[in-house]
């Protein structure tokens, strides 16, 4: 029996690529570049009660900022290093949940492991990595992605289903 997801009508551009032995380290590499040090860092500077008296906003924007450094000296080091950080395959995600995503598709094999690459509409647009299974040949069960990033996918579907939510709402 095929395993099922809670998904809601929601769409992510997911980059993915079926994971080998002659790839896994490379998926690594890019799984921990695209997993920065700035949320860790912020999330025990928010347990210590450091920066208490410091602006939010102003908080969120640099840390935004230093994100985006973060990420351009990544990709000219990796681009520098002769790595590609370019997924074999892309397609758009037209179910998400929290659990994982599905494709409208036929586009994955069922029982095999990919890495991917999804891009979260948000304030800021950002990429997150993640490792996923196919349940089958379009439907992906998420089995590993960081801390903050998890974080912020459930974010992201929270969004999406209050927006669904507040459409049947008006249309109701």
């Amino acid at each position: 029996m095929v395993e099922q997801l809670r998904l809601i009508n929601a769409s992510a551009q997911v980059s993915y690529e079926l994971v080998s032995e002659q790839n896994k380290a490379r998926f690594e590499s890019i799984f921990a570049s695209l997993n920065n040090g700035l949320d860790e860092w912020l999330s025990l500077a928010r347990a210590k009660d450091e920066g208490e008296n410091t602006d939010p906003l102003t908080l969120k924007l640099l840390i935004e900022v230093l994100r985006k450094l973060e990420n351009i000296e990544n990709l000219l080091q990796s681009k520098a290093q002769g790595q590609n950080l370019e997924l074999a395959n892309s397609n758009l995600a037209v179910s998400l949940g929290y659990e994982g995503f599905a494709f409208d598709e036929a586009c994955l094999k069922s029982g095999e492991l990919y890495f991917a690459k999804v891009l979260i509409q948000g304030f800021v647009k950002k990429h997150i990595g993640l490792y996923f299974i196919a349940l089958d040949d379009k439907t992906a069960k998420i089995t590993r992605f960081s801390k903050s990033d998890e974080k912020e996918w459930a974010q992201n579907v929270a969004r999406a289903e209050l927006s669904a939510i507040r459409a049947s709402k008006d249309n109701g």
